[in-house]
């Protein structure tokens, strides 16, 4: 691949707790986030915008380069962060473990609004024909990504 080139990818990427179960507690949530972070900024070329979620699942919005891919890096960040915080905090226990598979949409750069968070965001019904989507995926991932405009 041309190492000039011109992307703009940009992807809500959602995952659950290990049997949705609430990990992610005060205490956990935190160096779960950071240890994400750290991995994201880690990556070459890699942007995170937000990361957010709750007790059971985490939101990242990134924007990657064309060089990577999507699927291995998703593994890699899944692995990494819950070695990381076991190490970190686990004093020979799992405290974070993730079930398999993830939920992943682009979004338009115009639609990233940082600092309105990916998530915590108002439970809704999935719409006529939406279903509940794949296991490990999230009804709150929308199309148009992070947060819609109007």
């Amino acid at each position: 691949m041309a190492h000039n080139y011109y992307s703009e990818i940009n992807l809500h990427v959602v995952w659950h707790t290990k049997n949705s179960l609430p990990l992610l507690t005060p205490t956990v949530e935190p160096a779960t986030h950071l240890a994400l972070r750290k991995r994201i900024v880690d990556t070459a070329d890699a942007f995170v915008h937000e990361i957010g979620g709750t007790e059971t699942h985490v939101h990242v919005a990134v924007t990657i380069p064309p060089t990577l891919t999507i699927s291995e890096w998703i593994g890699k960040l899944k692995g990494g962060t819950s070695h990381d915080v076991n190490q970190q905090m686990g004093k020979r226990q799992k405290v974070v473990q993730w079930q398999t598979g993830y939920g992943v949409v682009s979004f338009g750069t115009g639609d990233c609004r940082v600092g309105e968070g990916v998530y915590p965001q108002p439970a809704r019904t999935p719409r006529a024909g939406e279903g509940a989507g794949p296991p490990g995926t999230d009804h709150a991932i929308r199309r148009r990504g992070v947060t819609a405009k109007g």
